[in-house]
């Protein structure tokens, strides 16, 4: 027992042998005004009086950390300590053992450092909820041209995590130069306001770290999740340490969620530069997920801000990680600028239920080809928008995306004409009477190969109806002055015509409420209609249109799309080999990729419908003389042509025929 320490306790201020140079928070730096050595400051300490009974029949194990009895025999332990060993051992105060901690890694007073770093590590006892903060000092010894030559203030160099699903506490800290330095932990039960001191460390740096950087800033001191983010029901399912690896800039962290809960978040490099639309968050099954892009290797801050739902609080910091990333990543591409994912507030009260299988951050399938679907019980209509962005650029294929109401069910059809990042948004009114749609789901899609194929949808109008299903033909460009078949489900319509450049024609009715029939193709640059009749007394209404184009451009545009297919497949090949490509994704819906194969397929194909169209397959005498002079392409059917060749033969021919 200490019948002194028991009732009073010295308090020590103003040594002017240390200097704290951080302290967990963004207020200090190197310019702090604790003084450096020569300061006029002088150490003082004063006498405070309080009853502790700590120090009364103190257990033994823990009072040789404070005191040496004069005779060994009253230090009451199975092995005795001699008074070399004692001066040595760490600087445990009595708030380290009632909060029931314990040394791991240094049993040591003083610590020898000749990498550049070091890690102290503690235990602490089973659901016990403690926080913790550090304070880290250097000597004013130490020779001030060395600390005058960093490009940044000392602070910064603490990595601290608490997991709260865990019984160890780490302590890591990175040096950028030598010097000998003082740590203290300080630590405080949940409930109470003040920190106490619990031990103190004297680290010796023999050699610092090779190119070593401060930590990005962290507002909380601790890193990873800690008693504020248990606090709110949040578990961590993926990251139960501060520390989270960006494979290839990449990183998702999820949170079991026990009640609703709102989120921000900021992702920072170095002291304080705030990165943009490289965070992306949606509530998931219940659980809160966050998906990371950083844009080059090297360590950032993913600060997550939350509180509970519909709260008028601000919202409080609850949980930093560090992300690392050990290479330069393959893309670096930001997401795009989405505020949330998933269903909006409008969502449910619109009645609709999400009934796809996929997430509102989704992986596109290797055909290229996406599906969504709602289940609807009130009347709706939908603008559906894709966006893809390309570095701080955003370019609109909303025209490859289509959408329609079949059995109370909405199903958003989307074609992904190129690999990237895209945006995926659908606005929706209740009726066509209103003037605003809301927003009621926002998507991201990772696109790695695009649809081989990929020609736009035909243009819905703003009067598109429900029930109203297109069989054929999907593509919106058509080929001009081509025979093309129309096949359209509507049951409510009592016509349906087709219009052309080369007239309107009224599709029949089969049985099964599709309307069907054969329409010719105008010119290049015409369009063709598809107008609805409800009664025969009303006025047509349109509900699509399909653009015509000549048959050059269709070749010249499917050989730019089998180019923009092979590249990404070859990409795609090379994320595989180094072990990047998603787990997710099924190479076994790839397709080939011998784009001049399908190019000279489909020219032969061409080629092959306008000689056999030709009267005698000649290209000379009768109502063919105008085709006089042309070389005998004939061969060439049925075999594999010479597009570059071939193609001024096949473009005579075809538009003569």
């Amino acid at each position: 027992m200490d019948v002194y320490w028991a009732t009073c306790h010295r308090v020590h201020s103003g040594d002017k042998s240390w200097e704290l140079i951080d302290d967990g928070t963004d207020s200090l730096s190197s310019h702090s005004s604790t003084p450096r050595s020569g300061s006029s400051k002088r150490s003082m300490s004063k006498t405070e009086y309080s009853y502790n009974d700590y120090y009364f029949l103190t257990d033994p194990e823990q009072y040789i950390y404070s005191h040496f009895p004069v005779d060994e025999k009253w230090q009451l332990l199975a092995r005795t300590v001699s008074i070399e060993e004692a001066k040595q051992l760490a600087l445990l105060k009595r708030n380290f053992f009632s909060l029931g901690l314990d040394i791991v890694s240094h049993a040591r007073y003083l610590v020898e450092c000749d990498s550049g770093e070091v890690q102290l590590s503690f235990t602490k006892s089973d659901n016990s909820r403690i926080n913790f903060k550090y304070e880290l000092y250097i000597a004013t010894e130490t020779n001030a041209d060395i600390v005058d030559t960093l490009n940044s203030s000392l602070d910064r160099y603490v990595f601290l995590e608490n997991p709260t699903k865990e019984e160890i506490v780490n302590v890591k800290i990175r040096f950028p130069s030598i010097g000998k330095f003082k740590l203290k932990i300080l630590a405080k039960e949940a409930d109470e306001h003040s920190y106490y001191y619990t031990c103190t460390y004297i680290i010796d740096c023999l050699k610092a770290m090779e190119n070593c950087q401060p930590l990005p800033t962290n507002e909380r001191g601790e890193w990873g999740p800690g008693l504020d983010t248990e606090a709110l029901g949040l578990n961590p399912v993926t990251h139960s340490r501060g520390e989270v690896e960006a494979e290839d800039g990449k990183a998702e962290v999820r949170f079991q969620m026990n009640q609703p809960v709102e989120f921000e978040h900021r992702l920072i490099r170095g002291e304080n530069e705030e990165l943009h639309n490289r965070v992306l968050h949606r509530i998931e099954d219940k659980e809160a997920v966050f998906n990371v892009r950083v844009p080059q290797e090297g360590e950032y801050a993913l600060n997550l801000y939350a509180r509970e739902k519909g709260s008028n609080k601000d919202f409080p910091n609850v949980c930093n990680y560090l992300l690392k990333c050990e290479e330069e990543p393959d893309d670096k591409t930001p997401f795009p600028a989405v505020s949330s994912l998933g269903p909006t507030g409008a969502f449910q009260e619109m009645g609709l239920e999400n009934i796809s299988d996929m997430p509102a951050l989704m992986l596109a399938p290797a055909t290229g080809e996406i599906t969504l679907q709602f289940r609807v019980s009130k009347p709706a209509i939908f603008i559906p928008e894709l966006l893809l962005q390309q570095d701080d650029k955003q370019f609109d294929f909303s025209e490859y995306m289509m959408w329609d109401i079949l059995n109370e069910v909405a199903t958003f059809y989307a074609n992904i004409p190129r690999q990237g990042l895209y945006s995926l948004a659908i606005r929706a009114k209740s009726s066509h009477e209103q003037d605003t749609y809301v927003p009621i789901f926002n998507a991201v899609i990772d696109a790695i190969v695009p649809k081989k194929q990929c020609f736009p949808f035909p243009q819905q109008s703003v009067d598109w109806p429900s029930k109203c299903h297109v069989n054929e033909p999907m593509s919106g460009i058509l080929p001009a002055r081509e025979l093309t078949s129309f096949s359209i489900e509507y049951p409510d319509a009592f016509e349906v015509v087709v219009t052309s450049g080369n007239g309107s024609k009224t599709l029949a009715r089969a049985p099964n409420d599709a309307w069907n029939g054969d329409i010719l193709t105008g010119n290049e640059d015409s369009v063709v209609t598809v107008a609805v009749r409800y009664h025969q007394s009303d006025d047509l209404r349109y509900i699509l249109t399909y653009k015509v184009a000549g048959k050059d451009y269709i070749i010249e545009e499917r050989r730019r799309q089998l180019e923009r297919y092979r590249d990404a497949v070859q990409r795609a090949e090379r994320l595989k080999e180094s072990g990047k490509l998603p787990f997710m994704f099924d190479w076994s819906r790839l397709e080939s990729v011998d784009s001049g194969t399908e190019m000279e397929a489909f020219a032969s194909e061409i080629f092959s419908r306008a000689w056999h169209g030709l009267p005698n397959n000649k290209f000379t005498g009768g109502r063919n003389s105008e085709l006089q002079g042309l070389p005998d392409c004939s061969y060439l059917v049925g075999g594999r042509p010479d597009i570059d060749q071939c193609l001024p033969v096949l473009w005579r021919v075809n538009d003569f025929y």
